[in-house]
């Protein structure tokens, strides 16, 4: 629990970011406040920058949005002038993005670390919407297989209903379990099969798992 002393110095910060106008985050904040001796960790102060905006500590020029930040599962509060624009926003405590990672091949997992096994790749493989599939995970080649039919001598994972748009999702506690849990996957459809390895680890999965690193 963050002390008095704490609670005002991230307040104070607030305060001195929006007199000159700045966007930022509570991550941002937190993060000045750690550089000036603070040692709690960012989920334990963000909600005190989140009371500022509540309180109108920041003022009536101070509009609050959501925003997306890769690998991240929730999104974060961007605060900023009315008259800023969001997307010019760049955080100066993040990792930067590398540049030539910005399109990848593999498939990444959306906002809730799920990865959707897309309608298309099913339908070549002849599996269609309501049918059910299981999971099964082949330790030996290091990946895991989407199935109609039984694997022989492969543990079953998990069991699906294709939904109704002839996608499956899969979740991360299922694929861990085979020891595939990541952010890029490669997925390759064979007859009634679909086959999910991890994609080789690049700069890009580094810098995800770099921002988890900062969000703890």
């Amino acid at each position: 629990m963050a002390d008095g002393l704490t609670v005002q110095l991230v307040e104070e910060i607030v305060v001195e970011r929006c007199r000159a106008g700045d966007m930022f985050t509570a991550l941002d904040i937190c993060r000045e406040a750690q550089r000036h001796g603070v040692p709690e960790r960012h989920r334990h102060l963000k909600q005190f920058v989140h009371d500022c905006f509540d309180r109108g500590d920041m003022g009536a020029a101070y509009q609050r949005h959501l925003i997306v930040i890769p690998g991240v599962a929730e999104p974060a509060w961007l605060y900023h002038r009315w008259d800023a624009r969001p997307r010019d926003y760049v955080s100066r405590h993040l990792p930067a993005l590398p540049q030539a990672d910005r399109y990848r091949p593999g498939r990444g997992v959306d906002r809730r670390s799920r990865l959707c096994v897309p309608a298309p790749l099913l339908r070549e493989a002849g599996i269609r919407p309501g049918e059910s599939v299981m999971l099964v995970a082949d330790r030996r080649a290091k990946c895991v297989i989407l199935s109609k039919q039984p694997q022989p001598h492969r543990a079953v994972l998990a069991s699906y209903r294709v939904d109704k748009h002839g996608n499956v999702r899969l979740v991360q506690g299922t694929l861990r379990k085979a020891s595939l849990g990541g952010y890029d996957y490669d997925l390759e459809g064979a007859a009634g099969t679909v086959t999910v390895r991890l994609h080789k680890p690049g700069r890009l999965a580094r810098w995800l798992k770099n921002v988890q690193e900062w969000l703890t």
